[in-house]
Parts: C-alpha cells; sequence; structure tokens
C-alpha cells in the first residue's frame, strides 16, 4: 500500500470520527435543550397557578402552605390550627422558580445524585430538599441539591426525571420549620396603647403609659422625684420591641400544659379604645422562654398560640423598674 492511500485513509477515518463527534454533540445539544426547555416550562407554568407548597428534607416537612382566598396561611404546624405565612420570603421563591434557567444537564446515573446532592429525600443521610408546588390542576416537584462551585447556581432533578441538571439559581429555602412564619403578629402599634402594666416576679407593678413629656411620649407613671430615666427614648424602645418580638419556634396554646409551667411575668395592654391584652412569659420546658397572649372576650389567631423565645427575645417582656430607671 503507498503512501497516498495511506494518507487517504487517515483522512477518511478523521473525517468520519468529525462526522460521528459533531453527530453526537447535536444529539446532546437537543437533548439539553428539551429537558431544559420541558423543565423550564413547567417551573413558570406552576408559578401562574400557585395555590400550594411543601417544601420538605430528610427530617420531614420544613414548611406547608395553601393559599386562602387572599392570605396564605402555613399548615405544616398543627393538624387542624394555621399560621400566617412570610409572603415575601415565599414570593421570591415563587419568583426564582419561575425564572429558573438550565445550563447545562449533569449525571443521568442514580448512583452519582448523592454527589450533587439529588438524591431522594428518602434517601438515607440525603442532603436534598424537595419543593412541590401546586395550582387548582396540577403539580410541580424538584429535587434541590447542592451549589456548584463559584455561586454557578444549583444542581436539581426532577423527581420522576433520571436527568440532573445545573440551573442559575441559588434558591433561599427555609431553615426550619418557622423560618416562613409570619413575625407581623400584634395587631396594633405603640401609638395604639394606652399604658402598660408589668408584674415581674411578684415584683412592684411597673407602669408605662403614653402621656408623658418625653421625647417618644412614654414615661413611668410613678416616677419619683429622685429617678430619671436611664435614656429618654428607653421605655419606648422596649414597647417597640415587644410589639416586633421574634421567636424560635411556636406550638398550639394548651392551657393545661401551660398551667405547669413557672410563670414569671404578666403584662397589660390597654389599647385607646380600652381594649385590653395579655402577655405572659412562662419558662419552657427545654431551654428559653415561652410567650403567650390572650384577649378577654375575643379569639384572635396569635391567642391560639405560644411563641418559644430565646432570652434576649424574651427580655423586652422581663422589664424592671431597675433596668428602666436610675437615681
Amino acid at each position: 500500500m503507498n503512501l497516498r492511500i495511506i494518507i487517504l485513509l487517515l483522512l477518511v477515518i478523521v473525517s468520519t470520527g468529525a462526522s460521528v463527534w459533531l453527530y453526537l454533540q447535536s444529539g446532546n445539544n437537543e437533548v439539553m435543550a428539551f429537558e431544559g426547555h420541558k423543565l423550564e416550562l413547567e417551573l413558570e407554568n406552576a408559578a401562574k397557578d400557585f395555590q400550594r407548597i411543601k417544601i420538605e428534607n430528610h427530617q420531614g416537612v420544613l414548611f406547608s402552605a395553601v393559599k386562602d382566598t387572599d392570605r396564605w396561611i402555613a399548615t405544616h404546624l398543627d393538624t387542624v390550627m394555621t399560621f400566617p405565612v412570610d409572603t415575601k420570603k415565599l414570593a421570591r421563591l415563587v419568583i426564582d422558580l419561575s425564572q429558573t434557567r438550565v445550563v447545562e444537564l449533569k449525571t443521568s446515573q442514580p448512583d452519582f445524585y448523592h454527589r450533587l446532592g439529588v438524591e431522594s429525600v428518602r434517601d438515607e443521610d440525603a442532603q436534598s430538599v424537595l419543593i412541590e408546588t401546586g395550582g387548582a390542576n396540577d403539580a410541580t416537584s424538584l429535587l434541590v441539591g447542592r451549589q456548584a462551585a463559584g455561586g454557578r447556581g444549583t444542581y436539581v432533578r426532577q423527581p420522576e426525571s433520571q436527568t440532573s441538571v445545573l440551573v442559575d439559581k441559588n434558591y433561599r429555602l427555609p431553615e426550619n420549620r418557622s423560618s416562613w412564619l409570619t413575625r407581623d403578629i400584634l395587631p396594633f402599634t405603640s401609638t395604639a396603647i394606652r399604658d402598660i402594666v408589668i408584674a415581674l416576679n411578684g415584683a412592684p407593678l411597673l407602669n408605662l403609659d403614653r402621656h408623658g413629656e418625653s421625647v417618644d411620649g412614654w414615661q413611668i407613671s410613678d416616677l419619683a422625684p429622685t429617678e430619671t430615666l436611664r435614656y429618654p427614648t428607653v421605655i419606648g424602645q422596649a414597647v417597640d420591641k415587644m410589639l416586633a418580638f421574634n421567636f424560635e419556634a411556636v406550638s398550639p396554646y394548651v392551657p393545661a400544659q401551660w398551667e405547669q409551667q413557672a410563670q414569671l411575668s404578666q403584662l397589660v395592654f390597654t389599647l385607646e379604645d380600652g381594649t385590653e391584652v395579655m402577655a405572659y412569659i412562662a419558662s419552657a420546658k427545654q431551654a428559653g422562654y415561652e410567650l403567650r397572649f390572650e384577649v378577654p372576650g375575643a379569639k384572635p389567631w396569635f391567642t391560639e398560640w405560644k411563641f418559644v423565645l430565646t432570652e434576649s427575645q424574651a427580655r423586652p417582656f422581663l422589664l424592671s423598674r431597675d433596668m428602666m430607671v436610675q437615681g
């Protein structure tokens, strides 16, 4: 065989190999385009008809909620009772899901799912988080895995699909069962309060009212001539912290259980319209404190729950005279 024939054969082999590679590459691109478009379309359509959601990991349900007329209520805390949702956090996730774009296809081998964190949440030591959203007719599920290096996005997989993909979003998900609950609990502001009476562990009552001449209008009603506030806005700041309190967790209020706990503080908020709202602080069974509210003659939604507080979160409800005055 002469040199010319050998060269021609090599050229044919190279050309054929290039053609095969281009064909396979074209096929891969078509698969990616199909899989990517399918996922993007499903997530986009789910956002248009978004009426319920459930988010769970290997330990169980982190968050579930349904749309009730014009509001969203969490349903994962109790089989009967519901709790208002932090709609800003929920809306942020829905927007991210609707705008998700596929960057590239990843593994379709189940043995490698754990490397990306897209295994089933039912698997032992699963790292994934399962998001299920639904509307009137359809439901969409997405397994959210690890974030890609350099913040390039997140690995995800639909449970019914073998193919995992890298998408361009880093989804912000609830860290625990109370992360996405509203923090807007009390339906009034400090300007609606006439006075507050605080009884702390048998100490003399602390009477606060909003008719003084201080910067924010708050005063201790029986302040002695030799006493002064530690700083001009100490009362107003404390009241604002009470009304905008944060919490670690919530659970249904059960009177029989509450009565077994050590009661530490009682506060009575009297509003300008005469309504009284009572707040009670007790020692939690495990650690920290628990807070509950009561409104005589009425039962607003927040009176059906008790709130678990850390020491710093409970401090505004444990005010004493020594903490506010000097002299």
